[in-house]
């Protein structure tokens, strides 16, 4: 764990539109393990999606490289992700309530959203509900 970058961009980077991905039917099954936690295939695959939707509008460019090179990346976020989460729950690192407060007001001012359009935008990201937003925000500022 020598080397963890900085990981809030690519957290929300990957909280993002398909994440909640649809009414498919899922198979689920374990792409890896980091320190004995499974990071799954749905996992992996929510993750992917906003990526995939970029390949496909890029029509014939995108090739098998890429997408793969994509699954790839986003694996190794995943898996850097975890790392530092645990890393930070074995310091014993707390995310003060009033800093996700701050970044969610600054969400919204910065698009000129009230309570409930950003309630409407995050469901459209496919994230369930504000305090889910908030439960990923404060993993992402630790």
């Amino acid at each position: 764990m020598s080397q963890v970058r900085p990981i809030a961009i690519a957290l929300l980077l990957l909280w993002t539109p398909a994440a909640a991905a649809s009414s498919e039917q899922r198979v689920d099954g374990i792409v890896a393990l980091v320190n004995g936690e499974p990071i799954t295939l749905y996992e992996l695959e929510a993750a992917i999606a906003p990526y995939q939707a970029r390949l496909k509008a890029m029509g014939s460019n995108a090739t098998q490289q890429s997408r793969d090179q994509v699954k790839s990346a986003v694996m190794e976020g995943l898996i850097d992700d975890m790392l530092v989460l645990e890393e930070a729950k074995r310091m014993q690192l707390d995310v003060p309530t009033d800093q996700v407060e701050q970044q969610i007001s600054r969400l919204k001012e910065q698009n000129g959203w009230s309570d409930a359009e950003l309630e409407q935008a995050l469901m459209m990201s496919g994230i369930k509900s504000l305090e889910t937003y908030r439960d990923h925000l404060q993993d992402e500022l630790l």
